[in-house]
């Protein structure tokens, strides 16, 4: 094979996988945003404009593909999907269910818009109008850029059919992403939920969320954080509730967050048969669970 004949056979090739940039960051992971953006290849209509997925449950539309056959598609091996597919649910895009499916047991997953959409809105200032175009200028316009010849032609941003050809251009689509600040704080709204939904004294909720983002946990840290509310709230502990229902001796959670309080001793050994959470707790979180695939954060 000449190096021609390679050329003009990967020019024509369909075996690519296309990747968002944006889906990369959302994911703080480059195997999460592959996975996450041929999840969403498969969320999209077709070229008829019908869905390409048929599984409707529970009123949502389901992606129904086995771990093993993620390699076909991404490269990816089960291990791997396992991992950034788990990921992908902690930070509240996706939702994963096991349903018969051809008569066999198998993962469906679904997007859950709500989050999904808050943390990608934030990587660009403007929403995308199908007769506008983005910053609300016609498709077909052109706008003067930092030099008085040069012009930009705003089109639909993708590979496909976008050239890059001016500083001016550059800057244009620079100007639309916004800092990595705003992507970590939309991402920690969902987490900071979780946690606030397990905290017992919920008080001065803006100063706990502003010490949750100096923290910015990790899943590792986020487990522990929120074990260590469980553990901590067990009768004679810091976080425990009184008899009465008095809580003034709890901490301000801001003042728990900040003051790393998750690596405290426990007083009391709590008793292991009664470490899990309570019915009221777990309802608690099936609560909240609810409200974040409604978009309900507080």
């Amino acid at each position: 094979m000449t190096k021609k004949e390679f050329l003009l056979l990967e020019a024509k090739s369909r075996q690519v996988v296309k990747v968002s940039m944006n889906y990369v960051d959302m994911a703080q992971d480059l195997h999460s945003g592959l996975l996450l953006s041929q999840i969403i290849y498969w969320f999209l209509p077709s070229k008829s404009g019908k869905s390409k997925l048929r599984v409707k449950r529970n009123d949502k539309i389901w992606l129904a593909k086995k771990r093993e056959d993620w390699w076909k598609e991404t490269r990816l091996t089960p291990r791997q999907v396992d991992k950034a597919l788990n990921n992908l649910i902690k930070r509240g895009y996706l939702e994963k269910r096991l349903f018969k499916f051809a008569g066999e047991p198998t993962t469906h997953i679904t997007v859950i818009w709500e989050n999904f959409l808050s943390v990608f809105s934030s990587m660009s200032r403007f929403c995308f109008d199908e007769t506008v175009g983005y910053s609300g200028i016609p498709i077909n316009q052109t706008v003067n850029s930092n030099s008085p010849n040069e012009t930009i032609p705003y089109t639909e941003t993708t590979t496909e059919n976008t050239n890059i050809n001016t500083i001016g251009q550059i800057n244009s689509i620079a100007s639309q992403k916004v800092s990595s600040q705003a992507v970590k704080e939309s991402v920690n709204k969902i987490t900071f939920s979780k946690f606030w939904t397990l905290y017992p004294r919920k008080i001065s909720k803006p100063n706990a969320f502003k010490a949750w983002l100096k923290i910015n946990p990790d899943d590792t840290l986020f487990n522990r954080i929120c074990n260590a509310v469980v553990k901590q709230m067990t009768e004679g502990n810091a976080l425990a509730v009184r008899e009465d229902g008095g809580k003034q001796f709890i901490p301000h959670p801001a003042s728990w967050l900040n003051a790393g309080r998750w690596d405290d001793e426990l007083t009391v050994e709590p008793d292991p048969t009664t470490t899990e959470l309570s019915e009221e707790q777990k309802q608690a979180n099936r609560e909240a669970r609810k409200k974040m695939s409604k978009g309900m954060l507080e």
